[in-house]
């Protein structure tokens, strides 16, 4: 019989920052204030799970954003803009991101019976290393932590959404 000696997670929105917060707010003040782009939380929320500049480029993709953009600057959006908005994310993620890190009900029971049972936790997260040196250590502190964590520095495409 195959014995399970390993889970894999998710952070924002899986373990902690139930919603995803900490991103979502990010990304509307950041095209906001970096473009004058008002984005809804749907338009925000739809690529989760992508690493954060791709998410911000794929937000530019969706037909309604990239209507917006055309139409405010008369071109299309392109790297440079991308990188604008990615700064100002950047700057407003790192200011609140370490508000967002309770763990989600459940979670903390649920990793120590799987750890009883001689389960060990893996973690991997569209957050770069950067902000996981904020989020895992504040995670730690209120007693959520994992094995180990990958991040999309750590692997050579970044990391994907299948």
């Amino acid at each position: 019989m195959n014995r399970i000696t390993c889970i894999i997670m998710d952070w924002a929105g899986t373990a902690v920052d139930f919603g995803c917060f900490a991103p979502l707010n990010a990304f509307l003040r950041a095209f906001a204030e970096e473009k004058g782009l008002a984005i809804t939380y749907r338009q925000a929320r739809e690529p989760m799970g992508l690493l954060k500049i791709d998410h911000i480029r794929a937000i530019l993709g969706m037909p309604e954003v990239n209507a917006l953009f055309e139409s405010r600057y008369g071109r299309p959006w392109n790297p440079d803009d991308v990188n604008d908005i990615y700064r100002s994310f950047e700057k407003h993620l790192f200011t609140s991101l370490e508000n967002f890190t309770d763990p989600i009900p459940g979670v903390i029971e649920t990793i120590n019976r799987l750890r009883g049972q001689g389960i060990r936790i893996g973690s991997t997260t569209g957050y770069t290393q950067a902000m996981m040196d904020v989020v895992r250590p504040a995670a730690a502190g209120k007693g959520y932590t994992v094995d180990n964590l990958v991040t999309p520095d750590d692997v050579p495409g970044g990391r994907l959404r299948i």
